[in-house]
């Protein structure tokens, strides 16, 4: 049997070259510069800001939690029945059991994503989502294919789940 032996705490540590080395910076990896816009990318941009004019600006909700940990939803202003008209307008309904619904729906799902974004901006990111697929004279070809004629109806909440 071979005995190992073990250098003592006063020798001096094995000459290692890795531990003389200047350690790594990371370093910034800017995009690439950007270049003039063409006469065509003006026209576009000229046309996104015509049909954003057109928009109505979506809604928002205040977000709490009661004690038993269950959102609880509220308006940003004074004006709560013109609040849930403009929800009922975002989710293309009247009826106040499906928005509360579904809203609490987008909340919960929202609530299980672990990142740093509070949960208040997050549902209105999404109310938002969903108001831009229901805006009238909205473009059918840049909306989820869950919104379109034959998708689902509910492109919300795939669009929640699928990330």
């Amino acid at each position: 049997m071979s005995v190992v032996s073990f250098p003592a705490a006063s020798d001096p540590a094995p000459d290692d070259e890795r531990l003389r080395r200047t350690p790594l910076e990371p370093e910034d990896c800017p995009p690439s510069p950007p270049v003039a816009a063409s006469p065509e990318v003006q026209r576009e941009h000229a046309a996104a800001l015509e049909r954003l004019s057109e928009r109505v600006a979506p809604t928002e909700v205040r977000v709490g939690i009661d004690r038993w940990g269950r959102p609880m939803l509220g308006p940003q202003h004074t004006d709560e029945a013109g609040w849930r008209v403009r929800l009922m307008a975002a989710f293309g309904t009247t009826s106040p059991a499906f928005i509360e619904g579904e809203i609490e729906r987008l909340i919960r799902a929202l609530m299980a994503l672990r990142d740093d974004m509070d949960i208040e901006t997050k549902a209105n990111g999404a109310i938002a989502a969903v108001s831009g697929i229901r805006q009238p004279g909205a473009d059918p070809r840049s909306a989820p294919s869950a919104a379109r004629p034959g998708g689902s109806g509910r492109a919300h909440e795939c669009g929640v789940r699928r990330q």
